[in-house]
């Protein structure tokens, strides 16, 4: 048996929402478990809402959750091109064949023949399960030149449709609960139901793994697939994700798109690792590396019942990555969120330390940015009621702990020491030390550990800010004081 070629194909409206992000996971994965082929092929015939910038939104999320394909855009592949407009003639072609095959026909109704034939339904009853029934399906004449549409002729007999679905077992339907669909538009545009199924035939499609908002779709394209006498790809068709309150997951629950839970600070494996999940399970484990999900995923596990989306699992699956991920891996993210705060900072060896000091606190890589940025600007902003509290009245030991800065030995040990020396000297607590000078380097009374904070600021920029708060303290202080 040759390997699997499974494909995930987003529609370039607007941003990955994370149901399709989720989608092409399972997609990916098994891709990858199996040896077989990813394809990613864009169905952009909504001419009207479909941009090139929703394109690039899209091929920009799934990178950053790790997601390569094998054909595509960008990629290539022998089975192109991976855009369904720049196919129209394909679907053209297959379109003529079926026609001449009786399968399909050419049919000419107008807007107003539609309109009169639903008034005439809901006249006899009949409101909700309307189907029309193109007086064209069974005329041997053609008008010429008139606009129109190419209709599907779908079977009239009693016999059902069906096919086995990995995750929700044998789906039947009957043929003649089914009109006559539409395959192609006046314009040659393709329906979604006659585009898919010419697309995943041409790329040699083995399995469609997707939403099961699509399972009424499967008996309509079984019946083209038998029309164009092929056979039919595997179906695998996932649960939906639903909100706290069990409504379809839309942005009155919070963010949905993979680019807004990047930019609030989400790593790209921790978001995928908890997708997975909703849906899939291996036993009762819950944390999964790439290469876990990888070997163990598989259809068989995946319910039947819809995920809800849980944020607090996802922050804690997040807080789990920060502090497990390697620190060379995160600088790279982190690099980013502080450039997004106008911050030049290299994803180095510094950086890596920095992130030593704040992975274990950190719920997201924002808040890592937010604690981290004070080591990346050049002097910091004083809180006013924390230097009225911890600076006034502490200039001769910050003077004493700017003079040591100058030519001590720039370690957090050895600065420990140090600090430990003055506090016996001065008969104090090691805190009523340390907490003035934390308000003078960071202009808080919170920060990481105190002495490797000012080792990572560094002798020149501990210095800085040491001076600095030593101005703020005699612009407070009172004349004469």
């Amino acid at each position: 048996m040759s390997p699997p070629r499974v494909r995930f194909a987003p529609s370039p409206t607007g941003y990955l929402h994370i149901g399709g992000a989720r989608t092409a996971l399972f997609n990916w994965l098994h891709a990858r478990r199996t040896g077989g082929t990813f394809v990613l092929r864009v169905e952009d015939t909504d001419r009207e809402r479909s941009t090139e910038a929703s394109v690039q939104a899209i091929l920009e999320a799934m990178r950053w959750l790790g997601m390569d394909w094998d054909e595509g855009p960008g990629v290539g592949g022998p089975f192109g091109p991976y855009f369904q407009t720049q196919r129209l003639d394909t679907y053209r072609e297959h379109a003529e064949k079926l026609i001449a095959g009786g399968h399909a026909y050419r049919s000419y109704e107008t807007r107003e023949d539609l309109d009169r034939a639903r008034e005439e339904a809901k006249a006899r009853g009949v409101t909700v399960g309307f189907r029309f029934e193109s007086p064209w399906r069974d005329k041997p004449e053609e008008p010429a030149g008139r606009p129109h549409v190419v209709r599907f002729k779908m079977p009239r007999d009693e016999q059902p449709v069906g096919f086995d679905d990995l995750v929700y077992g044998r789906i039947e339907k009957r043929h003649r609960d089914l009109e006559d669909w539409i395959m192609l538009r006046p314009d040659g545009v393709p329906t979604y139901n006659y585009g898919v199924v010419i697309d995943d035939l041409t790329m040699r499609i083995s399995l469609v793994a997707r939403g099961d908002d699509h399972v009424n779709n499967t008996p309509i394209q079984l019946a083209l697939y038998e029309a164009l006498g092929v056979e039919p790809p595997q179906f695998a068709h996932l649960p939906m994700i639903l909100g706290s309150d069990r409504q379809r997951l839309s942005k009155r629950h919070g963010a949905v798109s993979v680019t807004a839970y990047r930019d609030s600070g989400y790593l790209p494996h921790a978001l995928a690792n908890y997708l997975v999940r909703l849906g899939w399970s291996h036993g009762d484990q819950e944390v999964f590396s790439r290469a876990e999900l990888i070997s163990l995923f598989d259809f068989e596990h995946v319910g039947r019942n819809a995920g809800v989306f849980n944020p607090e699992k996802l922050v804690w699956l997040n807080q789990h990555w920060i502090k497990n991920t390697p620190p060379a891996e995160l600088a790279l993210l982190l690099a980013d969120h502080l450039a997004a705060r106008g911050l030049a900072a290299p994803a180095d060896a510094r950086m890596e330390a920095v992130i030593g000091q704040l992975r274990e606190r950190s719920k997201t890589l924002v808040e890592m940015a937010d604690a981290a940025a004070v080591f990346y600007r050049q002097g910091v902003t004083i809180d006013e009621k924390a230097g009225t509290q911890h600076l006034l009245g502490e200039r001769p030991l910050l003077e004493s702990v700017r003079e040591r800065f100058a030519s001590a030995t720039f370690d957090a040990p050895a600065l420990e020491g140090w600090f430990k020396d003055y506090a016996a000297q001065k008969g104090t607590k090691l805190g009523k030390v340390a907490q003035p000078v934390r308000v003078a380097v960071t202009g808080t009374t919170v920060s990481p550990p105190l002495f490797e904070t000012i080792a990572l600021l560094g002798r020149d920029e501990a210095l800085r800010r040491m001076d600095a708060a030593l101005r703020w303290i005699s612009e407070k202080t009172p004349p004469g004081a």
